[in-house]
């Protein structure tokens, strides 16, 4: 009752809501293109299609979804047991409640806009006040960067992250100040992993590496900080990766099932992906990919009022040493540069020194931490004029109308075309359009085609003399009705990983792998086929680990409150 006073009926309580609708409005401004009839290209053009398929699963009864039926070409695959599932799943809510999946889709990429700038204007007004927080919401969702992601890639997953970064954030900056604090830096680091598994890497990476600096210089300096900081920061990070190990334990275990790895290499390699100097300052804008060298067909910039924030605020930390909020304004430059020599070539010594860097795949992804560190660092230098209201008010509003007036025109897309009547997308485009856009979570060695070279149907069988009569399926479920004309051994059209059994009549089967289907024997007469996913044992510990830690984490928060 005393936080929902401390919020809603305290004396600041007007100027907190007005505080929040400012936020809201202004951050409105960059997904209303979002919302124009009809729809726009990007370079990861499944997102109508991933929340089809997550309605369909969650239709199905599946909870936790993992296994998709159409995408994979019709033969299904699990999708969310490798790909950040939340967004996704705020997605199918407002389809399920009534929304078209075209709007349903256009909504949870708005509130992946929309969500960060309340998150970290928040955090900032909690740290700095009013006129910091809000300048540093701004810069937070404004950077040129989050245009990229949001209208030319179309990175739903990254943009969800930025959502709980700062939470992130909280958590640690208040490590020492109770377990409160500890469970809303958990969430966050829940919530960034369950959104994007490379980024969810990323900042457990950074944590445990910020925790473990912490503990050396409190080790030589004899301070309590160990105990008092870096054993809370550990329980946040460990209630984080439990939190959201539903998602991330699978993941790592049944990766080599699939062709994940792929995705490492290639096009994707990250020694073609490196940021020249140059382009941090000026990176023409377009709509095309990533390339070697400095020439791009999508910019990196930071933007001209970033790197001046940036630069100002680099002389204001030596220049204020003993402000308050020092430690964080320094961390937060060192993260700046830090993101930004692993985005240069000089840094590929680190990305070959530490392989599984490699999954990043694109060293640019690191702009969302400069970003994240020159927000931080902008509310922190305005707070510096805290003694002067009317100056702090007036160098925020500057800069705001600055950065709006420069940024805003890139949040638009390339063009909008007409997506039909329908506001869907049909299953046989997914089944063939999308699923080429994504089949990496296919079996590995899956192969579609018959031993003549011809294709396999999804739902057919391969081999059976004799008649198919009936096929149905769901994203758990898939059942084959037929008849054998004589003994044979039949392969079905359906991509098989662990966690599947197949049973002939409701008798188990014996099954073979073959190229990533199942292969059973059939003898001569009818027969009624069924194949049926269940969780696999390493599953079944993950989602136990998530519901033991949520209850925990609720019983020990109500103690602490009461007491």
């Amino acid at each position: 009752m005393k936080r929902l006073y401390f919020w809603f009926g305290g004396a600041q309580a007007l100027q907190r809501l007005l505080f929040i609708c400012l936020v809201f409005i202004i951050s409105l401004t960059i997904v209303y293109p979002l919302f124009q009839r009809g729809y726009f290209p990007m370079h990861d053009d499944t997102q109508i299609a991933r929340v089809v398929e997550m309605t369909e699963a969650l239709k199905d009864g599946q909870f936790p979804v993992r296994w998709v039926r159409d995408l994979g070409y019709g033969f299904g695959y699990p999708l969310y047991s490798f790909y950040g599932p939340l967004p996704y799943y705020i997605g199918s809510f407002f389809s399920l409640i009534g929304f078209s999946p075209l709007d349903a889709t256009k909504i949870m990429m708005g509130l992946g806009m929309i969500l960060p700038a309340m998150t970290m204007g928040l955090v900032l007004y909690s740290f700095f006040g009013f006129f910091p927080g809000l300048l540093g919401a701004v810069l937070y969702v404004f950077a040129p960067y989050h245009a990229v992601q949001l209208y030319v890639r179309g990175a739903v997953g990254e943009l969800w992250t930025l959502s709980f970064l700062p939470l992130v954030l909280y958590g640690l900056m208040h490590a020492s100040k109770g377990f409160r604090s500890t469970i809303v830096g958990a969430i966050g680091l829940a919530g960034v992993i369950v959104s994007h598994t490379v980024f969810g890497f990323i900042v457990v990476l950074l944590c445990v590496i910020e925790i473990l600096c912490v503990a050396f210089f409190a080790f030589f300096s004899k301070k309590k900080s160990i105990r008092s900081y870096v054993l809370p920061s550990m329980t946040l990070v460990g209630i984080g990766m439990a939190l959201s190990s539903f998602f991330w334990l699978p993941a790592l275990v049944e990766m080599g099932y699939t062709n994940v790895a792929s995705q490492v290499g290639g096009g994707a390699d990250f020694k073609d992906h490196f940021v020249c100097i140059s382009q941090f300052w000026s990176s023409a804008w377009g709509f095309g990919g990533s390339v070697p060298g400095c020439v791009d067909g999508l910019s990196f910039r930071l933007g001209k009022i970033f790197v001046f924030i940036f630069s100002l605020g680099s002389i204001l930390v030596f220049w204020f040493r003993g402000k308050k909020n020092l430690v964080l304004s320094g961390s937060s430059i060192v993260l700046v540069v830090l993101s930004l020599y692993m985005m240069t070539q000089w840094s590929e010594w680190i990305w070959k020194f530490v392989p599984l860097l490699a999954y990043i795949q694109y060293p640019w992804r690191f702009l969302v931490f400069v970003v994240f560190g020159i927000a931080i660092i902008g509310a922190w230098s305005l707070s510096l004029l805290n003694k002067f209201r009317i100056q702090m008010a007036f160098v925020c509003l500057v800069t705001i109308g600055l950065t709006l007036a420069i940024s805003l025109k890139l949040f638009t897309p390339q063009y909008i075309y007409d997506f039909g009547k329908s506001n869907t997308v049909s299953l046989e485009d997914i089944r063939v359009k999308y699923s080429q856009i994504s089949d990496e979570y296919l079996p590995h060695g899956f192969d579609r085609k018959k031993s003549d070279g011809t294709m396999i149907a999804y739902g057919a069988v391969d081999g059976l003399i004799g008649v198919l009569s009936h096929y149905s399926s769901t994203s758990v479920k898939r059942q084959w009705d037929l008849y054998a004309e004589e003994n044979s051994d039949v392969r079905l059209g359906m991509s098989y990983l662990p966690g599947w059994s197949v049973m002939t009549d409701g008798v188990a089967s014996r099954v073979s792998l073959d190229r990533g289907m199942p292969n059973i024997a059939l003898v001569k007469g009818a027969h009624i086929v069924d194949a049926k996913h269940n969780s696999t044992p390493i599953e079944t510990l993950g989602n136990i680990i998530s519901l033991v830690s949520v209850f925990l984490s609720i019983i020990y928060y109500g103690k602490k409150q009461i007491s």
